[in-house]
């Protein structure tokens, strides 16, 4: 992930890296199908939502591997309200 990407409000920044995160996660036997399918909807939340891609990428400026590993614990079973709460703290 870049943070000059990210800084420039860039949704691939944070999405794309996501979902090769995750499916690695999903190939390793980290995540389960169901799982993997909310961290998609996230990515793609992240694309087509801006207020919520501004809270994650304001809080990605800050710190790019909390806010990566943030998205993908939480982004299991959280709705969005909650992750960009806990993305702002």
């Amino acid at each position: 992930m870049s943070p000059t990407s990210a800084a420039a409000g860039d949704p691939e920044a944070v999405a794309g890296p996501l979902m090769r995160q995750a499916a690695q996660q999903l190939r390793g036997g980290l995540l389960c199908e169901r799982e993997f399918r909310r961290i998609r909807r996230l990515a793609y939340q992240l694309r087509v939502d801006r207020v919520f891609r501004e809270q994650v990428l304001d809080a990605f400026s800050r710190d790019p591997e909390r806010t990566a590993d943030t998205l993908l614990a939480l982004g299991r079973d959280r709705p969005l309200a909650e992750i960009a709460r806990e993305l702002g703290s």
